[in-house]
């Protein structure tokens, strides 16, 4: 509901849009599908004296805020996209204080940054998980625990891999593909070494954690809710990761003789 006083908005036009969209772009970068971000928006937006309309793109966010005397448009870029529940969380509950509360502006702000600035967790703790997971997956196929080991090791060489290849800002797609050759080479050798009585299981859940879960996920409900654009995209988008995981698991078995029946 817009406020009852007519003649003034809430909050600046232009300071309102920029803050809109800087919430926008935040949940997409963290994970959020379109009609997340849009029901969300909106919330925040009414609540500051707008009503805004919002037009969703793969790689950006159009953001057109109007009430009975402004009328503004923004573009904004997502420059990547990641996965962070608890920005998505603190977000969406966010949403609903400031529409129940009648928060200003300044408040928004102030939590908005908060919840961007909040850390994540360290990247040890991610790497020791992470692999104890792949291990268990190998754990559930019939792996016995020197395979595990293997498992656990690969995952973990395949981690680091990755997060330095990101760190030097390499293509996404390249960064999976060498993630993967990395996972696949390191747990190849427990078949050469005759590592454990089922080798091969190694090779198949050390690479589970690159499955591209949440942007194939995302591509379906965008489509459901009507973000065909979106959802295609992000269709695409978990496809081709998931060739990038195909090449480098291809190469590194044929570079270690395994790729042949």
């Amino acid at each position: 509901m817009l406020p009852t006083n007519e003649t003034e908005p809430f909050a600046p036009p232009r300071e309102t849009a920029n803050l809109l969209l800087d919430i926008a772009i935040l949940q997409l970068r963290c994970g959020a599908h379109t009609e997340r971000v849009n029901r969300n928006v909106k919330r925040f937006a009414r609540a500051l004296g707008y009503e805004p309309e919002l037009f969703f793109s793969f790689s950006g966010v159009t953001l057109t805020l109007q009430n009975q005397q402004h009328t503004i448009t923004l573009f904004r870029r997502v420059e990547t996209h990641g996965i962070k529940l608890s920005v998505l969380v603190g977000i969406s509950r966010l949403s609903w204080r400031a529409q129940e509360e009648q928060l200003s502006i300044d408040e928004i702000r102030e939590e908005v940054y908060r919840l961007k600035e909040s850390p994540a967790y360290p990247f040890p703790l991610i790497v020791a998980l992470v692999s104890l997971a792949c291990a268990s997956l190998a754990r559930l196929f019939g792996a016995d625990a020197l395979v595990m080991l293997t498992t656990a090791v690969a995952t973990m060489a395949a981690l680091v891999t990755r997060h330095t290849l990101q760190q030097w800002g390499f293509n996404i797609f390249l960064v999976i593909a060498c993630s993967a050759f990395i996972a696949v080479t390191v747990s190849g050798m427990g078949i050469h070494l005759a590592i454990g009585s089922t080798p091969h299981l190694a090779i198949a859940t050390s690479v589970l954690f690159l499955v591209p879960g949440a942007p194939l996920i995302n591509a379906v409900i965008d489509q459901i809710n009507g973000h065909i654009l979106v959802g295609v995209a992000r269709g695409i988008m978990g496809t081709v990761i998931a060739f990038a995981i195909a090449l480098g698991m291809l190469v590194a078995l044929n570079l270690q003789g395994l790729g042949q029946p």
